[in-house]
């Protein structure tokens, strides 16, 4: 009898291990449920010891938010929050947000896992996600009691942790202010189970023998529904969650990865390929069919700077391999774009100093009897307005927002909308060479009551087209240049003195005196 038990222990040894032990070394990953923009979170160690969240945002693109979503590349990532040296035990995502499970403390004698959470949302600048809140984590509902974390798992919309409270599986729900105890069903064995999700339902898989069974739970009736077929295994299986069934994904005996899909339809074969590895952890981005996974790599002192975490993508209906390889992290300004800038930065310093250094003309120059030179503050505002409605015309036909041409956002943009910005320097210069020499004036004059003429006593004429141009390339391409206006005592500014033409406006009526007033 004893022989037998021993038998029995070794053979139940035999089935666990596999299953769990490969990825135990493996960082965290979790991806929110979404058929439109599923994103994945990480945590791994930087070269400090120090954890960090990771963002793995969407491979596809969003429209139709308030911030348009780009896709990012594969093998993108961006670092979102240092969180010290204490490991979490279990993250999982809903949406935009991450939960974070902490190992227990003790507060006033009570046992406590602390849970926090943050929300990641897509920024002004294209390609880069904001967290929320900046500066910390937002506090949850911690798990109180004496139980040990068995498994975190979040459907679409709902938080979910099982428990092992001394030999006896519970489950609790995330409500608004605590968690809440869900009633197992009495049939499952709960030995060995785990937790995963199809869409906004939550399964709750038995795998304590040869075949996995799994039960569904309707938070609607409170009802749990077995799935008609149980799962039969292999090495190292991970069950992953997935929009509309469950993804598994195991392996055979040389290393080739199999990925079933299992539902209430029944098990169906996706793919099966020698690429991906036992030892990551895997994750399912349903909205750009993406199966993204993380791996620590043994160190290598003769190359450190390759690093030891390694991330893995692969389409998920045929696990070809999109990447593999150290995270990319995500930069506001890519090797070609920080030459753009270098160049226009050097060409705007350059015109600068030409301005600079050009000796004024000795001639003096004169104002139309009827105008008075036009003060700093309408020609700023005049400027502003030309600036809005040419940014606006051109963000209308590239499809970009002003405020990013304004703000110069378009240039860390990952995909070309910068070529927007020498297009509105472009058309600027066209559109104010044109108006100024033949209507003397640019719709941010014609609004402010301005307007440009040559620099002559006698009658009013507009600029010539080469006055008119020259005093745009000053205002377009040179803009620190012609801000020199703004504290010239003439408020005049390099370009007005290279052209021979001011910006005026009428001459105020003088008020009668005050001995002729009614």
């Amino acid at each position: 009898m004893p022989m037998r038990a021993l038998i029995s222990f070794f053979v139940a040894l035999l089935i666990a291990s596999p299953i769990v032990s490969a990825q135990s070394d493996a960082p965290l990953i979790a991806a929110s449920i979404s058929d439109s923009s599923a994103r994945a979170w990480t945590i791994y160690q930087n070269t400090q010891e120090e954890n960090i969240l990771v963002l793995i945002a969407p491979r596809n693109e969003v429209s139709g938010t308030r911030v348009p979503i780009e896709a990012a590349p594969p093998g993108q990532v961006q670092a979102m929050r240092a969180l010290g040296s204490r490991d979490p035990l279990a993250i999982a995502a809903i949406g935009d947000r991450v939960y974070l499970v902490y190992p227990p403390t003790y507060a006033e004698s009570t046992r406590l896992m602390r849970v926090y959470s943050a929300t990641a949302l897509p920024g002004s600048v294209g390609g880069l996600w904001v967290i929320d809140p900046p500066t910390r984590l937002d506090a949850e509902p911690a798990i109180r009691g004496e139980a040990v974390l068995v498994d975190l798992q979040a459907t679409r919309d709902t938080l979910y942790a099982l428990l092992n409270d001394d030999g006896t599986a519970r489950l609790l729900q995330l409500q608004t202010t605590d968690w809440v105890d869900i009633e197992l069903p009495d049939s499952i064995n709960t030995r060995r189970l785990d937790l995963v999700a199809m869409g906004d339902r939550l399964a709750l898989v038995d795998r304590s023998g040869p075949a996995f069974a799994a039960y569904v739970y309707d938070a609607t009736t409170l009802q749990w529904t077995p799935l008609p077929d149980t799962l039969p295994i292999g090495l190292h299986t991970q069950l992953i969650p997935g929009e509309r069934a469950i993804g598994a994904l195991d392996w055979d005996e040389d290393q080739a990865a199999r990925l079933r899909v299992w539902s209430e339809s029944g098990i169906f074969q996706y793919a099966t390929q020698s690429g991906p590895p036992a030892d990551a952890r895997y994750a399912l981005l349903d909205s750009s069919d993406t199966l993204v996974g993380v791996r620590t790599l043994p160190a290598d002192p003769e190359n450190p700077e390759q690093g030891t975490v390694e991330l893995l993508e692969y389409d998920a209906r045929t696990l070809a391999e999109r990447f593999r390889g150290p995270p990319v992290a995500s930069a506001p300004v890519t090797p070609e774009e920080f030459r753009f800038l270098v160049g226009m930065m050097m060409l705007i310093m350059l015109g600068v100093l030409v301005v600079v250094i050009l000796p004024d003309r000795t001639d003096a120059m004169s104002i139309p009897e009827s105008c008075v030179l036009a003060d700093p503050g309408r020609r700023l505002i005049a400027t502003m307005l030309d600036a809005v409605i040419v940014a606006s015309l051109v963000g209308w036909a590239f499809d970009v927002s002003a405020s990013e041409i304004l703000t110069l956002a378009v240039i860390v943009r990952p995909d070309n909308a910068w070529a927007v910005i020498p297009i509105t320097i472009i058309t600027g210069l066209t559109m104010g060479t044109l108006g100024e020499w033949l209507l003397g004036l640019t719709p941010g004059k014609l609004l402010m009551g301005l307007r440009v003429v040559r620099a002559q006593p006698d009658v009013i004429q507009h600029p010539r087209f080469w006055s008119a141009l020259v005093r745009n390339i000053v205002k377009w391409v040179l803009p620190p240049v012609a801000a020199l206006a703004l504290i010239d005592p003439e408020t005049l500014h390099r370009g007005d003195r290279a052209s021979r033409s001011l910006v005026v406006m009428p001459r105020p009526t003088p008020l009668p005196p005050a001995d002729d007033q009614g």
